[in-house]
């Protein structure tokens, strides 16, 4: 029999009890109220009885269409169907895809609705079978826990009471593609998560900030780590309790205590114990009232620049309780993913809305990003309870964090910028929001950010992120090729450069996979502003020949990758070829080096010094050894101990096909502390003797100046000939 009604749901989502509470279904009245009663142990569809139960009989229309589906028996039977057709006024017959069967167009004449006229045909024994056409709103039976169908955050079917049905995070299709990786870490700084609750994963790492020591400390009175955790990596699937939305990434547990036993230093400590550990995403619910703390701020900014190797740890942070402006530390940088919270009743959680007084407000401001659900949450609480009333930027400061690490589980190489990017990017204008300015994501308001976050579209953005632009850097050729490689099958491309003087754009489609990039130099007289070499209606091929010219200028090239509703755009810096052959300076100047005596100089005055792209390698050179290299594996500092007389070249090469290595050459010679005409006593000594007064220096004092001897001629210290 459960299966039976679970079937019949499909067909009856949304639907209330019409003017006639029945219809057939496999040669079986369904009673509306009848399957409300048998279907009552079933606790995935206790939201549903309650809108069944909440619905008056005169809003069938609004769950019902105005046709119905009729099976035939035998092919045979048509003309039986244009004949009740006739009988009952239906406008119109259409043959469906499947054989026998039929949809029938109520007329607007007709005293007869689809519901009551599909009981009749089924009745009068002519026909196999005859449905309502339902309006129905799909369910996702995404997951089996069994409070699930209280979380209106993850899938809101008008729980609570609200009329925003579909005002949720859009986890139930995220979900599908995604649960998480565990090589993502999520550390939660809070006041500690209840190892022992039969729901919510156990971290992988516990840390007491304030004892330092390897536990996981449960401070005060309130379970508030507890509850984000049960948020963020509640099991799922497992016919228990709640769902988390990234339940396959691991847990990092960072306790602080609560309230007047927490200081500036632990909360910053926390942060750096994070980085230092490996978290990918860390989550910050708290703020510091009264208080702006600089080595906090600094902190926050160590975890977006060391953060992942340098990629940046993913810093969310809840904007705030108090019902005003952003609060510290969520205000502090820019990287920041900062995080409001929405009622259930469609706007910002305000002190005074939805008709009553909740005694908090989301905070609101500059730098607030996005906003997610942060009332009646149902999540995990100490002890192995659930809390069914947990609320604050707490709350939806977990969501986002789970679905950042929903992201990084689908595209691990993206920064913690690209991160946020994608959040914000992808947020839902909802509410009575204006959504007016203009941000570097989209449009954005004052109130709600972004918008409501987004987890389906922010995971199938991470899916186009994988994207990437083969081609150099440097451009060397006329004309250079560049390719997408990642993008899913059937996307489409839209490509785009930035410089519209030095390049003289992209030949070929835009729309493409592929495109080639023309580099000239532009004619005079001709506009500036050509750009698309043939592509565009609007602008004018250049003349050809027009011969390649390197030029110091760079360029951005971007291509956008679209696909089901969802796009992403990558960047490439490419250069023009003269920006493949930096200028070398060396900090060593001098020109007359002791014997055996270690040297060091520094590669400088190189604009380019500073990209990872570009490999620096270093020859010595001299008579006796030839061409000696030493690589400089990092930095641009090098030491080496001098032999004889030669030179050094210093070679720079961009690793993407620099178009011209540079060389930078310097002459040197060494000093010997011997006199410059010694002779030794064997003839093979007095051949290496001669070799050295040839190749070899001696230093003089004469009047208290050093005076240099080589090869038969005196310098004195500046290398400037005396005689």
């Amino acid at each position: 029999m459960k299966r039976l009604y679970i079937l019949l749901l499909l067909f009856i989502i949304s639907l209330g009890i019409s003017a006639q509470d029945y219809y057939w279904y496999k040669g079986k009245k369904i009673y509306f109220e009848q399957f409300a009663e048998q279907a009552a142990d079933m606790p995935l569809l206790n939201k549903y009885l309650l809108l069944l139960e909440s619905k008056s009989s005169d809003r069938s229309e609004s769950v019902t269409t105005n046709r119905f589906l009729v099976k035939l028996k035998n092919a045979s039977d048509y003309p039986l169907l244009l004949q009740y057709a006739n009988t009952y006024n239906v406008q119109s017959i259409i043959a469906c895809h499947l054989p026998l069967w039929y949809i029938l167009s109520c007329s607007e004449n007709t005293t007869y609705t689809a519901l009551m006229l599909a009981n009749l045909f089924y009745e009068s024994n002519s026909f196999a079978a005859a449905e309502p056409e339902f309006r129905n709103r799909i369910f996702h039976t995404c997951v089996n826990d069994t409070l699930f169908s209280q979380q209106w955050y993850l899938n809101n079917t008008g729980q609570n009471g609200s009329d925003y049905i579909g005002w949720d995070i859009n986890y139930c299709d995220a979900h599908a593609i995604t649960s998480g990786d565990s090589g993502v870490k999520i550390a939660l700084i809070d006041v500690g998560v209840d190892s022992t609750h039969e729901d919510i994963l156990q971290p992988i790492l516990r840390y007491d900030v304030f004892s330092m020591t390897n536990q996981d400390s449960l401070y005060g009175t309130g379970s508030y780590g507890t509850a984000a955790a049960g948020i963020i990596a509640a099991r799922t699937n497992n016919i228990t309790g709640i769902a988390g939305i990234a339940p396959d990434c691991s847990l990092m547990s960072i306790s602080i205590p609560d309230y007047d036993r927490v200081t500036s230093t632990l909360l910053a400590d926390a942060i750096i114990y994070a980085v230092s550990h490996d978290a990918d995403i860390i989550n910050i619910p708290w703020s510091m009232l009264l208080l702006n703390s600089e080595y906090v701020y600094d902190a926050l900014g160590y975890a977006h620049k060391n953060g992942r190797n340098g990629k940046g740890c993913v810093m969310v942070l809840g904007s705030g309780n108090v019902d005003g402006p952003l609060m510290f530390p969520a205000e502090t940088h820019e990287e920041n993913v900062v995080v409001g919270a929405v009622s259930q009743c469609g706007t910002r959680a305000q002190q005074r809305a939805c008709g009553y007084d909740r005694g908090w407000g989301s905070c609101y401001g500059y730098r607030l990003d996005v906003v997610a659900p942060g009332e009646i949450i149902v999540t995990g609480d100490n002890d192995t309870i659930y809390n069914k009333l947990f609320y604050g930027t707490s709350a939806s400061c977990a969501q986002v964090s789970a679905i950042a690490g929903l992201i990084l589980s689908i595209n691990p190489n993206l920064t913690g910028k690209e991160v946020g990017d994608i959040i914000n990017s992808t947020a839902r204008k909802v509410g009575p929001y204006s959504y007016d300015s203009i941000a570097p994501n989209g449009n954005w308001d004052f109130e709600m950010g972004y918008g409501l976050v987004d987890a389906y579209a922010a995971v199938k953005r991470a899916q186009l992120s994988t994207i990437s632009i083969s081609g150099p850097t440097y451009l060397c050729d006329t004309y250079t090729t560049y390719r997408v490689y990642g993008a899913p099958d059937s996307a489409t491309y839209q490509w785009h450069l930035s410089n519209r003087v030095i390049f003289d754009g992209i030949i070929g489609s835009k729309t493409n996979d592929t495109v080639v990039i023309g580099f000239y130099k532009l004619l005079p007289g001709i506009n500036d502003s050509i750009v698309w070499r043939g592509g565009d209606d609007n602008t004018k091929a250049h003349i050809d020949p027009v011969p390649a010219i390197p030029l110091p200028d760079s360029a951005m090239l971007s291509v956008t990758v679209s696909k089901d509703g969802m796009s992403y755009t990558k960047q490439k810096m490419i250069c023009s070829a003269s920006r493949g052959t930096p200028e070398v300076v060396c900090s060593d100047t001098s020109t007359y080096w002791q014997r055996y005596t270690p040297r060091t100089f520094t590669i400088t005055n190189c604009q380019e010094a500073q990209d990872n792209s570009l490999q620096w390698t270093i020859y010595f050179v001299d008579p006796i050894f030839g061409k000696m290299v030493v690589n400089l594996d990092s930095g641009r500092e090098i030491s080496f101990i001098p032999t004889y007389v030669g030179l050094y070249e210093v070679l720079v090469k961009n690793q993407e096909k620099a178009c011209t290595p540079n060389t930078t050459t310097k002459n040197y010679i060494v000093v010997y502390d011997m006199p410059a005409k010694s002779m030794r006593k064997t003839a093979a000594g007095i051949k290496d003797a001669q070799q050295d007064n040839q190749q070899s220096a001696s230093k003089i004092l004469r009047n208290g100046q050093l005076f240099i001897i080589h090869e038969g001629k005196e310098y004195n210290a500046t290398g400037f000939r005396t005689r």
